[in-house]
């Protein structure tokens, strides 16, 4: 609940802000992907992969703006080692345990985010050229897990269910909230074009993007990162004058 707040808080303080901008633009992104959670620890880039999306930012002035963005990824991972303290998978007739579990998921994403640009940035304007920013806000998700064991779909019990120790119900959860924070560039371009280049963290509510869940470390949830490339372009600029002609 707190990230929502905050959101809500920096949306009440925008429209409190001089609004000498009034920008729109529209762009697409495209970047990777990268998932951290029990089956992975402690590598930052592991089992990468490609990530886009759609954004629409508006400008509310030089130094503060806001984007709705919808994304699309692929979150991966593994784990065949034998040294992660919290993994518990299930024996073999040996008695060994199974170290060869992995996971897909498709995920979309729909978040709103609050920009603040540390220098001041108009879109299209050469006398602004860059500026390094901050970003932070939240939305949501769809997930849809497929897991693997050996390579191979697993068909066991959902969620990975420990008979010893109690079954573990079914959420039937597909949607988890998302809080995000991260950094970024921008940059004029040409005329009417901006690019910059981010990298953006999201915090989610729920430890079941990989499937592990109580199998895993039920303390922390899972949550992933996209470094994203983005263009954009200026369709509105609503802190022009009206052309004189647009009177009659």
């Amino acid at each position: 609940m707190p990230k929502y707040i905050l959101l809500s808080l920096l949306i009440i303080i925008i429209s409190y802000l001089p609004a000498n901008g009034q920008i729109y633009e529209v762009g697409a992104s495209v970047g990777m992907s990268a998932y951290r959670g029990d089956l992975n620890l402690n590598k930052i880039f592991n089992k990468t992969h490609s990530a886009g999306g759609l954004i629409l930012r508006y400008s509310h002035n030089e130094h503060i703006g806001a984007r709705l963005n919808l994304g699309y990824t692929l979150l991966r991972g593994s784990d065949s080692r034998s040294d992660n303290p919290y993994i518990i998978f299930p024996n073999t007739p040996s008695a060994h345990p199974v170290r060869q579990f992995s996971f897909e998921t498709t995920v979309l994403e729909a978040s709103l985010q609050i920009e603040v640009n540390f220098l001041p940035f108009t879109a299209g304007d050469p006398e602004t050229r860059f500026t390094p920013y901050i970003f932070g806000g939240g939305g949501g998700i769809y997930f849809n897990p497929d897991i693997y064991r050996d390579k191979q779909p697993y068909e066991g019990d959902d969620h990975l269910i420990i008979p010893t120790t109690g079954d573990l119900e079914d959420t039937g959860r597909n949607f988890a909230a998302i809080g995000l924070a991260g950094f970024g560039f921008k940059l004029n371009v040409v005329r009417d074009i901006v690019v910059d280049a981010s990298w953006g963290f999201r915090f989610s509510d729920t430890d079941y993007l990989d499937e592990v869940s109580l199998r895993g470390n039920p303390k922390d949830n899972d949550y992933y990162s996209i470094i994203s490339l983005t263009v954009t372009y200026k369709f509105l600029d609503r802190s022009r004058p009206p052309c004189p002609m647009h009177r009659f």
